[in-house]
């Protein structure tokens, strides 16, 4: 891709941040209506629901959302974060709590950004159990 689609990526991003941060209920209203030859993001839930519905989802996506769902230390990091109850933590340690890795985007420098990241990695993670619901249940792991 080039520079200029790139930096319109990173400024939806950022966007999408923003508004999650003001106000979460509307972002997720606003979610709901997005279409994937529109959004990105959307589009990626799609694939997401793709590879649940494949025939190998009960032997690569489902594990791997499990054993990112054992994370519990960055889970709590993120709880305490969005609840104001730890400030003042470094951007490395946050980082080194990215449930997926550290983001390829402008987004992820300074503290607050690698807070959000970590907020919204488990909002997408969170998103992505809700999908599988029914079948985390039967999961024997």
């Amino acid at each position: 891709p080039n520079e200029t689609s790139h930096d319109a990526d990173d400024d939806d991003d950022e966007y999408d941040a923003v508004q999650w941060q003001d106000d979460p209920e509307a972002f997720y209203h606003w979610e709901m209506h997005r279409s994937s030859e529109e959004d990105a993001g959307c589009a990626a839930q799609n694939l997401f629901l793709a590879l649940v519905e494949s025939s190998f989802s009960s032997e690569v996506t489902l594990p791997w959302l499990m054993g990112l769902l054992t994370n519990v230390a960055s889970q709590r990091l993120a709880v305490e974060l969005e609840g104001g109850t730890s400030v003042g933590i470094d951007a490395q340690i946050i980082s080194s709590a990215l449930p997926l890795g550290v983001p390829s985007t402008k987004l992820s420098h300074g503290a607050k950004n690698a807070a959000m990241d970590l907020l919204l990695q488990w909002d997408a993670i969170y998103t992505a159990a809700g999908l599988m619901g029914s079948m985390l249940e039967k999961y024997p792991g």
